[in-house]
């Protein structure tokens, strides 16, 4: 190699040295970052500090826990005053049930003695009145039997209301004035009510008075009478339809209550899930 090649390669190589030894004394500064980009990052934290979260969440928990408390005191309230409630519904059933065993005996001595005769005879007629298209002997003897039929069975639903004494005192006007014309209480009566109006109207008048002397009994036997078993009759009678009375009510707050207690279970579980 030539002098001339020498001389550059040496330089050169002196160039490179002297830069490395340079770069071995400056120490490595490195890159700070902004303070407007540590302030923004600052920023973020406060606004979203991890203390504000657990508070909300603890927050939220104590309300749920404190809701799901109330409404389950609500919950054991309603379930003792629904067992509350039944325990009455069923003290006032044995009441009822006593009640109409008492009065059973009365009850049926009507039936038998005077209401099941009279729908007897309202039936036939009823049948009667059926095979013809119309027939105003047996309509207008109908309408008679059903006051006298109406009268009893008002008695007996309930014999302190006098609305059984206005059908009774109908009935009786309205056979008075039908049997007035008609005539059928005796042999010789009935012998001319045939030649005058036929044998079928006899015989449907006569029915009519058959429900009059039906009707005279009930009168003479349960409701003139004064006696310890019509008194007995009257109170009890009197005591059932309070009984009833009262557990109608009960029924109607048993379900209000029922209906209460199916809310809050609704509640309960929205605030469990």
């Amino acid at each position: 190699m030539k002098i001339k090649q020498i001389i550059p390669l040496c330089f050169l190589g002196g160039v490179f040295t002297l830069f490395g030894l340079y770069t071995t004394r400056i120490p490595f500064k490195p890159e700070l970052i902004q303070e407007s980009s540590i302030r923004l990052d600052s920023s973020r934290t406060v606004s979203t500090p991890l203390s504000k979260l657990l508070e909300n969440q603890t927050s939220t928990l104590v309300n749920a826990t404190s809701q799901f408390q109330l409404l389950n005191e609500q919950r054991e309230d309603l379930e003792i005053e629904i067992q509350t409630l039944k325990q009455q519904i069923d003290e006032l059933m044995i009441q009822r049930n006593i009640l109409v065993e008492e009065i059973s005996p009365y009850i049926e001595s009507i039936s038998i003695q005077i209401l099941n005769p009279l729908t007897k005879i309202q039936q036939q007629l009823e049948k009667q009145l059926q095979k013809k298209s119309q027939d105003s002997v047996i309509e207008d003897v109908l309408y008679v039997i059903s006051h006298a039929t109406n009268a009893v069975e008002q008695y007996m639903t309930n014999p302190n209301e006098p609305t059984y004494e206005t059908s009774l005192q109908t009935a009786f006007r309205l056979m008075d004035d039908e049997l007035a014309q008609h005539d059928v209480n005796s042999v010789m009566s009935v012998a001319s009510e045939m030649i005058q109006s036929g044998y079928t109207n006899t015989m449907i008048r006569m029915k009519l008075q058959q429900s009059k002397e039906l009707l005279q009994a009930f009168e003479a036997n349960y409701i003139a009478v004064e006696n310890d078993e019509t008194a007995q009759f009257k109170r009890s009678k009197q005591q059932q339809l309070a009984t009833e009375d009262a557990l109608n009510l009960k029924a109607l707050q048993l379900d209000e209550l029922a209906l209460r207690l199916s809310g809050i279970l609704d509640e309960i579980e929205q605030v469990t899930q």
